[in-house]
């Protein structure tokens, strides 16, 4: 019964944000309001331990909040709201894998991954991890370890941090993760700008990262000749349908004063059912759509509490105008600017370590600090919390990303997370640091 009412509620909340996105409705606000409260309740019961404790605690602050200092109540039911459209990202994004999984489309990219070097094999599940986690988040962990032979079990402990790094990577670009649209509604940033931004990052990484390891590969002559990429039609339909997902947010992003999440929502329902429609396979995307609303929809629990409560809190906050005062840009150095990057980032991963939500963290600062003052370009602030949500989803044994790997390479999240990615992880917050300071003093 619990399961079937937060079902429900989900989906309403789902569809009242997205619409009022789209339509600013006194009603829809009241209605959405309504059923938020209702779901937080459901919630209560679907939940246990520190997350229920900590986020229910977020929940009363904004009340007493709101109370105390006299808050609107007509303001205070857009604070309640105000996060509403990320929950809308887990219920859509999820639908563009069912047609993936009805087109055959797994076994296409399994051929491509028939090399026989182990070493070449690593870095291509890596790569195809890094584009699939792209549009499908979490499910795409699950799709590549399919792809996964007996090679890997050899040392899960690194077949476990490589699939950890590509899908952690791709958090630093694209659009289909709800880290994307979070960066967006804090900054104000440009989506555009932020994903090439981010995707040029993300491949300048990968470069310094894979390329070594492949020319190693190379002047070892592990790589024979005859292992080359063969494209074929359903690899193609792939690449375009890719192609046209960015594409299409991008311009209807610019052409349109459409909300940024609603958008990604709404293309995920257009285009996974009108890919349904040429594949001819409606009755098998039908029976998928009620296999996501029975098994999947019920697990959507934790990220539902998160976001309610602390986008409550957060948004309370910011009404009321409490932050730090920083230095203004005429007096600020670079290294100054660095220097706030770079512990920006660090906080957050290092409180993340200890099981709490670095969405936590990153709302508590944005909440609490004037970045602008330092002259810090919304689209890199944006960056940077895209940067600190990757590193801090790659290290914290708590993390979804994390807990799941564990499972699938039968490792415990804590070598996943810390003993197999420290480095690596160090080594990405030194450069990128580096990188969008540089980058903010260009553009500024």
């Amino acid at each position: 019964m619990i399961n079937k009412l937060h079902t429900c509620f989900l989906l309403v909340i789902a569809a009242l944000s997205i619409v009022l996105s789209l339509f600013d409705f006194s009603l829809i606000k009241i209605m959405l309001g309504i059923s938020v409260l209702f779901m937080f309740v459901i919630l209560l019961f679907c939940t246990n331990g520190i997350p229920r404790i900590v986020y229910s605690l977020f929940f009363i602050m904004s009340i007493f909040l709101t109370w105390h200092y006299h808050i609107p109540y007509s303001v205070a039911v857009d604070h309640l709201n105000s996060n509403t459209i990320f929950i809308s990202l887990f219920v859509c994004i999820p639908l563009l894998k069912i047609p993936i999984d009805q087109g055959n489309y797994l076994e296409e990219i399994r051929n491509l991954l028939t090399v026989k070097n182990k070493g070449f094999f690593i870095y291509a599940i890596s790569a195809v991890n890094f584009f699939l986690s792209s549009f499908l988040n979490l499910a795409s962990i699950r799709l590549v370890d399919q792809f996964k032979d007996s090679r890997m079990n050899e040392n899960p402990n690194k077949y476990g941090a490589y699939l950890n790094r590509s899908f952690n990577l791709a958090v630093c670009w694209t659009p289909y993760f709800a880290a994307f649209s979070v960066a967006i509604s804090y900054s104000k940033g440009n989506p555009g700008s932020l994903i090439l931004l981010g995707l040029t990052l993300c491949c300048i990484i990968l470069l310094a990262t894979v390329m070594p390891g492949l020319m190693k590969l190379k002047q070892q002559q592990d790589i024979p000749p005859g292992n080359r990429i063969r494209f074929n039609s359903k690899i193609v339909h792939l690449l375009s349908f890719y192609g046209l997902l960015i594409g299409s947010l991008l311009l209807i992003e610019y052409i349109t004063p459409i909300n940024t999440i609603a958008i990604i929502c709404l293309l995920s329902i257009f285009y996974s059912a009108s890919w349904t429609l040429l594949q001819g396979t409606v009755k098998e995307f039908l029976h998928g759509l009620r296999h996501f609303a029975k098994r999947d929809l019920p697990n959507i629990r934790f990220e539902a509490l998160l976001f309610i409560s602390v986008g409550f809190f957060s948004h309370t906050l910011i009404w009321l105008d409490w932050k730090v005062q920083l230095p203004a840009w005429s007096s600020v150095s670079l290294g100054y600017i660095w220097l706030f990057i770079f512990l920006f980032i660090f906080f957050v991963v290092f409180i993340a370590f200890f099981g709490i939500h670095h969405l936590v963290t990153i709302t508590l600062f944005t909440a609490s600090v004037h970045w602008q003052q330092l002259g810090i370009q919304p689209v890199i602030y944006a960056m940077v919390i895209l940067i600190s949500w990757s590193l801090a989803s790659m290290i914290s044994p708590f993390s979804a990303a994390n807990m799941i790997i564990s499972r699938l390479a039968n490792v415990k999240p804590v070598q996943i997370g810390l003993l197999m990615n420290a480095g690596y992880a160090f080594g990405f917050m030194l450069f990128s640091t580096t990188f969008l300071t540089i980058i903010n003093y260009f553009i500024s």
